[in-house]
């Protein structure tokens, strides 16, 4: 079967000063005195090898820190490895940092233009889904309206609502992304379960076992940066809890509630 994403013994260390802590000061130290130990920085990801089939629904489960959004974030291209090598075909699409490509001083009709292209998407793409996207994203009374003046609220909902309209080859969900009211959040959970219909390959981080089990074909449990099993879901997570329970003194309380369906 052919892959959608290959990741070839890949390697993610943070160092200090990325994401904005430390000074300039710190990483010119760094850069010149050859202070080599404050140079190791944080391993997010551990020499880290699998492949993802195209037309998969794999679920990334573990505590957190084990290395599940940085996956996201390298498959899409928010940030690089540090060794090792990623292939990706076909288009992605991102629920994650959801308000990146967003510009303040332009309106919420420029934006719309604005971020998709940025995200791939040609001209033709988006008037195509021009009023879709408006209507998904509720904005219309304020559609010339300069993002700064909006809401935080309405600017993640057009975020979503552009991003969504991608119809993406390769789409990824983080839930941290839980945001606004149960009405809208439904709205994004429809969206979802029809680019899982069209065949889109889906990578879901989720903390919610019971939809992990119902919509995921494949599971990956990670810690320190590493895949510790990868199989059915059922298997995964029973791994995962039994792992659980081993650090909690037998018990394994894990949230399995699940939010909204999106089966």
């Amino acid at each position: 079967m052919t892959y959608a994403i290959q990741f070839d013994e890949v390697t993610k260390r943070y160092h200090k000063g990325e994401y904005g802590y430390g000074s300039l000061r710190d990483a010119l130290l760094q850069l010149f005195d050859g202070r080599k130990g404050s140079r190791q920085g944080t391993i997010a990801l551990n020499n880290l090898s699998f492949e993802v089939a195209e037309g998969d629904l794999l679920g990334l489960i573990g505590p957190n820190g084990s290395g599940k959004t940085t996956i996201l974030r390298l498959i899409y291209r928010l940030t690089s490895p540090t060794s090792g090598t990623i292939r990706i075909r076909g288009r992605v699409g991102a629920l994650i940092e959801i308000g990146s490509g967003l510009h303040p001083e332009l309106t919420g009709r420029e934006n719309i233009f604005f971020h998709g292209r940025l995200i791939g998407m040609s001209r033709q793409e988006v008037m195509g889904c021009f009023e879709q996207i408006v209507d998904f994203a509720e904005i219309g009374p304020v559609l010339d309206t300069p993002l700064k003046r909006y809401s935080a609220g309405m600017s993640v909902r057009l975020s979503f609502a552009i991003v969504s309209h991608l119809n993406p080859d390769v789409f990824l969900v983080d839930e941290t992304l839980s945001v606004g009211d149960e009405a809208f959040q439904r709205k994004c959970t429809g969206r979802i379960r029809e680019l899982i219909r069209r065949g889109s390959t889906v990578i879901l981080v989720s903390h919610h076992l019971q939809l992990i089990r119902d919509v995921c074909t494949k599971v990956a449990v990670l810690r320190n940066g590493k895949i510790q099993h990868l199989g059915d879901p059922e298997s995964s997570i029973r791994v995962y809890l039994d792992w659980v329970q081993s650090r909690n003194g037998g018990s394994s309380k894990v949230t399995n509630e699940v939010p909204l369906e999106l089966a």
